[in-house]
């Protein structure tokens, strides 16, 4: 494999920049005739060259050395990212949704913010700001430590967890749909 961009760092000091700029190839990585270039981010380079790359490289790979294009079907897949707003406020995101689902299995609100990331803080944080924006409680706690402690979704919070997660599954469903319907064969 080869680097290969026309805007190095190097080019920006000698003011060199635009279609005038030669192409350089990063030396050490490979060659440059393999085949048809396809993107690549210059995060892929961290920590294998010291230069910076702030525009397009790319990246040339044996298995794109064939004359015949990859299909883009086998390729290409959509994501996502969904949330709930409430009266134009966030609400609740995938994450959220996991989280509130880890209440329900875990029974604790630490436990569910291992599970997703979250320091209990954060956890607490992200409760109190979901409670302010809905307007009621999400969470019903106890205290009492390990033995009497513990925390369950409210009946409101645990109709929103559901209405989420069936959303969610909808929509990507559709846009799957959508997606494959426009795809080039």
């Amino acid at each position: 494999m080869s680097i290969t961009t026309a805007h190095p760092a190097r080019f920006r000091a000698a003011r060199c920049s635009g279609a005038g700029c030669p192409p350089v190839t990063t030396p050490g990585i490979g060659s440059q005739a393999l085949g048809t270039p396809a993107m690549a981010s210059s995060s892929w380079l961290i920590g294998r060259t010291a230069a910076s790359f702030p525009r397009t490289i790319y990246l040339m790979s044996l298995r794109m050395a064939s004359s015949r294009r990859p299909s883009l079907r086998v390729h290409l897949k959509p994501h996502h990212k969904l949330w709930l707003n409430w009266d134009g406020a966030f609400l609740m995101g995938p994450r959220y949704l996991r989280f509130l689902d880890a209440v329900d299995r875990t029974g604790t609100i630490r436990a569910a913010g291992r599970e997703v990331g979250w320091s209990y803080r954060t956890c607490l944080n992200r409760i109190r700001e979901m409670e302010r924006v809905l307007g009621a409680k999400v969470l019903a706690t106890t205290r009492g430590g390990a033995r009497r402690g513990g925390a369950r979704v409210t009946p409101e919070a645990r109709r929103l967890v559901t209405l989420f997660a069936r959303w969610k599954r909808e929509a990507v469903r559709l846009s799957d749909v959508a997606f494959r319907k426009i795809l080039p064969r």
